[in-house]
């Protein structure tokens, strides 16, 4: 019985003679809940906040993929900005559209009547995205394939190339 503890992770998966597990009113995610699911007697419902609170500068992709698939069911994700629905998908990416107070809420149906709720993410002095033309940068071939040459009238320190689902491929 683990009940509100705060845990953030509990793998009970190499305990075969498991009966009995209450985790409850803890901050366990799907990933870490999925573990108990051999158990005969498993409680886990409510669960308090998942994730730590973040406040970053600047728009950001805030990413809970690894929530996005749990034993072979996909996660339902619906994103808010204060308490407004923003975006509803089943990656758990979401690009932030600016200041604000962002969270999330989870539903799998490995876990009947349980609705997770992450922590806020706060995104303060969004930047606006300049347009290439206007700083003398240039990409080609534009869609890309196998191979991508950049251009630019000022020294490039550092490139970082995002696929559109926001994952970072280099």
């Amino acid at each position: 019985s683990c009940y509100n503890n705060q845990l953030t992770d509990l793998d009970v998966s190499a305990q075969s003679n498991l009966s009995f597990l209450e985790g409850f009113d803890n901050r366990l995610s799907f990933s870490s809940l999925v573990t108990g699911l051999n158990v005969d007697n498993f409680s886990y419902i409510p669960q308090d906040v998942i994730f730590e609170s973040q406040t970053i500068s600047g728009n950001t992709i805030i990413d809970y993929s690894v929530e996005a698939l749990i034993d072979g069911i996909s996660t339902q994700f619906v994103f808010y900005k204060g308490d407004v629905e923003v975006e509803s998908n089943t990656t758990g990416l979401f690009s932030t559209t600016g200041t604000g107070i962002y969270y999330c809420t989870m539903t799998n149906t490995k876990f009947p009547d349980l609705t997770l709720t992450t922590a806020t993410v706060t995104v303060t002095e969004a930047t606006e995205v300049e347009p290439m033309h206007a700083t003398g940068f240039s990409l080609y071939p534009n869609p890309v394939k196998d191979k991508i040459n950049f251009s630019s009238p000022e020294k490039i320190t550092g490139i970082s190339v995002f696929s559109l689902n926001g994952i970072e491929l280099i």
